[in-house]
């Protein structure tokens, strides 16, 4: 079986660090079935970061018409 192809859109997955804690919850709230996921914070505290990473571990498919969003716009 091929290896799951990443979609070609999304920007390199950032390295995390001392978000551990973060990533899971996002990453069970989309397991759940969560069609939205909020994250807010203060400018500069690595969101956009945590979302792309979570975009990229998510299991594929993605449902369509997905988007990964960050501060200052569309990442992906």
């Amino acid at each position: 079986m091929a290896p799951q192809r990443r979609p070609a859109e999304l920007p390199a997955a950032p390295v995390l660090v001392g978000r551990a804690a973060e990533l899971a919850a996002v990453s069970a709230a989309v397991a759940g079935g969560a069609q939205l996921v909020v994250l807010a914070a203060a400018a500069g505290t690595g969101t956009s970061a945590l979302a792309l990473r979570a975009a990229h571990d998510a299991p594929r498919p993605l449902p369509r018409r997905s988007a990964v969003r960050g501060a200052a716009g569309r990442l992906g």
